[in-house]
Order: structure tokens, then sequence, then C-alpha cells
């Protein structure tokens, strides 16, 4: 009787105690030609220390898949450091940092940058969206929507093509939607519609424009009065006008409507002549204010009643 004893070997090859698996030319402590299947059993529910990739012994820094259906980040990748899970990515491609839930493509908890030696450009052909803070040193370019939950820094120019809400949500009917107030320390250029749903006011006076290059704020004032005046006779009185700071050449008066008080008669045949501003006149309280000649150019009295109004615009170049 023969007996046969035959050697199996295995296909694992040491060289310079270097492993090869599928290699007899390991170059690394162990080399694997062909793929590594880690986890066959499908045994991590969502810890760095159980069926994952570690470094150390300390447990506390590896990668992880997760393979509990109902655990977080399912069949997701997970990348662990100090013990805590910093980053991942979803099975659906949402990579997270700092959160364990990606909602978007990328989706940070927490403060974002980016640098760039040429430009420094975040560019978005969605939206950009932010909890708190977005701070760029360079431009922002936005092809869609822009939202911050709190404030919005750029150092150099922002490219919005959607709309921009401030304090608000974007309108669909503006590109830019503010809930507050806007401040701008320059100047405000607009090509187009300027609509004012409420008040235009420059240090609470209304804007005009004069027939020159200077910029005119304007305001109405009145005062009443009971006046009563012969033939050809006349009397000044000082009125409130809108407050000014200044040389007097720079402010306009006009009388813009009179309103004749209780029993007026032949108040038609008064002319009124405002002359004589002051930026602080005592008898006003220190407020600016304008005589206004009352002559009555008829012949027979002119009466203008009881309480009447005197109504004054006031334009200044400041």
């Amino acid at each position: 009787m023969i007996i046969l004893h035959v050697l199996l070997s295995a296909s694992i090859a040491c060289f310079s105690q270097n492993v090869g698996i599928g290699t007899n030319t390991p170059l690394k402590k162990l080399s694997v030609n062909g793929s590594l299947l880690i986890d066959q059993d499908n045994k991590n529910t969502g810890s760095v220390d159980s069926a994952a990739i570690r470094f150390g012994t300390n447990s506390v820094i590896g990668l992880s898949s997760n393979q509990d259906i109902g655990g977080v980040n399912s069949f997701g990748l997970d990348f662990w450091t100090n013990g805590l899970n910093r980053m991942n990515i979803s099975s659906t491609g949402n990579v997270g940092i700092n959160t364990g839930s990606a909602l978007y493509r990328l989706d940070v908890n927490g403060s974002a940058r980016t640098s760039s030696l040429q430009t420094g450009t975040i560019l978005a052909t969605g939206d950009i969206s932010a909890d708190l803070n977005i701070s760029a040193g360079f431009d922002v370019i936005a092809n869609d929507d822009l939202f911050a939950a709190d404030d919005l820094q750029v150092i150099n120019d922002a490219n919005i093509g959607g709309n921009v809400g401030v304090g608000a949500t974007p309108s669909a009917t503006y590109k830019l939607n503010v809930n507050g107030n806007v401040l701008v320390q320059t100047n405000l250029g607009v090509n187009g519609t300027a609509r004012i749903d409420g008040k235009l006011v420059n240090e609470g006076k209304g804007m005009v424009l004069s027939n020159s290059t200077t910029t005119l704020r304007t305001g109405f004032s009145s005062g009443a009065f009971s006046v009563s005046l012969p033939p050809l006779a006349f009397i000044d009185i000082s009125f409130y006008i809108t407050n000014f700071t200044g040389n007097n050449s720079n402010v306009r008066v006009s009388v813009a409507q009179f309103t004749p008080g209780t029993g007026a008669t032949n108040w038609g045949q008064v002319i009124y002549t405002p002359h004589t501003v002051s930026a602080s006149d005592v008898f006003c309280g220190g407020g600016s204010s304008v005589q206004v000649r009352l002559q009555n150019v008829g012949s027979t009295t002119a009466n203008l009643g009881t309480n009447a109004v005197l109504h004054l615009l006031s334009t200044v170049t400041n």
C-alpha cells in the first residue's frame, strides 16, 4: 500500500515580514491584491469599536459603517476622531460635518471656511443656506438663493442669481427683501424704479433733487394766527420751519397753502412774502424760523379770521 502525503500551501507569502494576500510580492506590512471586505456579517451598529477600521489602541480613531437599518446614518460611512463622529457620508451621498444626519450635499454644523490662492470664491449653482453666519473674505457667487439665519459678511463681491432675504424670507417678487433698517454709508444707485411703501427720509427730512448737482432735503411746517389788516397795512409773523444748519442763503421757503380762520373776510387780497430765515431762533425755542410778511393790497380791511393756518414748504441744501 502506497500512502501519498499532499502538502497544501496557503497563498500567503512572507518577505522581510511583509504579508501578501493574492500577491507574492507584498510591498507593505499587509498587501492585498483584490477586494478587502470589512464586517462581512454586518455586525457594526454605529460604533468605531465594533467591526470597523481602527487606528491605534485607544479605540477612538477610525472608520466604520453602520449596518443597522434602524441606526444613525445606516449604510453610510463614518469618520471618527477622539471617539466622536466628526464626518460622515450618507447612503444617498450627502456629506455631514459635526452632524449625524446630513440633509444637503454638504451639511456643516458649525463654521465653514474656504480659501484659495487665486480667487477664494464660494460658488453654488443651487442654494447657500446657513443657520448662523456666512463670512467670505472674497467673493460669494450663488446662482440661486442665499440664506443666512444670522449675519452675512462679504469682503469683496457678492453675485446672487436668486433672491435675498434680510431678516425675512426671500421674496419671489423682489431680489432683495429686507425686514428692518438699511444703512448705506456711501451712494445708493437704482437703475429702474424705486418703490417706497413707507417714508423716504434723510435725517428725518425728505429727499428732492435741485436743478444743479446738489441734493436737497425738504419738509412742511405750519402755524396758526389771527390777524385783521387795514387797507395797505402789513405785519411780519415768525413761523417754525424745517430745521437746518449752515448758511441762511441755502434755505428756500415758500407758501404752500393758506387756510382762512373762523369769520375770515376779504382774505384773498393778502400777499404772503417769506423773508429772513434763521437757523436758531430764540423765539422759536432755538429751532429754525422764517419771517413771513402779510400785506393787505386791497382797499378794504382783510380779516384772516380766528386761528387761520399758513402752511410752508422749506427746502434746504444739506
